[in-house]
């Protein structure tokens, strides 16, 4: 069965859709988060409704989405805090993947194999504003990272980013969780070479129109290992970072 990394040198990768908005859909209650404490946790949902969660992957899986993105985009310990469950990020962040993994299974195949991505949000709180430190931001994008690959996932994802300094601590703890230190100058060069796992970068983009679409190229310079970037309005084409 091929790799991600190999499936890239041959054709475009579609990833999935927003989970978020997929949980709003289904209607659910403030019993389903776990009563009002849990309201907006949508990470928790993986302790009192999975199979919400399942229905998600599931609904990507069967329209031909080649990665699915774990229930994790708000999972490090700083943002669980706000629900008084910061101590519980590694083993959420674990559970998101395990499901994940599970559900792509059933679906994958040796001609159309299917991945998971870890998801590494921005969170809510971003260092560029005073909310937080870079060194504590990094910490918990550390206890994340830790959770996400011990559960099994194939890629990371550090999506719809928003802050340099929000986007250089997540790739940081990526980085210190390997036992690689480089410099943020050096990371887009040397994630190819250092990483035993392909590494995502998404950014956020404010519009989308049906005229801005990303231009797609099968050349071998955007389609080799390393880092891609994507935008959050877009099929995403793991382009390589420019460097």
């Amino acid at each position: 069965m091929k790799t991600f990394v190999d499936t890239l040198r041959d054709r475009i990768v579609v990833f999935d859709g927003a989970m978020g908005t997929n949980l709003q859909v289904q209607n659910l209650t403030l019993d389903d988060f776990g009563g009002l404490r849990f309201e907006g946790c949508n990470e928790h949902l993986l302790i009192t409704r999975p199979d919400a969660v399942e229905k998600v992957h599931a609904g990507f899986l069967d329209v031909g989405c080649d990665v699915i993105e774990t229930n994790s985009f708000n999972g490090t310990p700083v943002d669980f805090s706000e629900y008084g469950i910061g101590d519980q990020a590694y083993d959420m962040n674990v559970k998101a993947a395990r499901l994940a993994k599970r559900i792509a299974g059933d679906y994958s195949t040796q001609e159309k194999p299917r991945w998971v991505a870890g998801s590494m949000g921005p969170g809510r709180k971003l260092p560029t504003l005073g909310h937080i430190s870079f060194v504590d931001l990094r910490a918990a994008y550390r206890e994340q990272v830790r959770g996400l690959i011990d559960g099994g996932v194939d890629l990371l994802i550090v999506e719809t980013c928003q802050d340099l300094l929000q986007t250089k601590a997540a790739l940081a703890a990526i980085f210190d969780h390997f036992r690689v230190f480089v410099t943020f100058a050096r990371m887009r060069r040397c994630l190819s070479r250092c990483f035993r796992m392909p590494v995502c970068l998404q950014s956020k983009r404010a519009r989308c129109t049906t005229t801005r679409r990303p231009k797609l190229s099968r050349r071998k310079s955007f389609t080799s290992p390393g880092t891609w970037a994507s935008t959050s309005w877009g099929v995403v084409a793991a382009r390589r970072l420019r460097t």
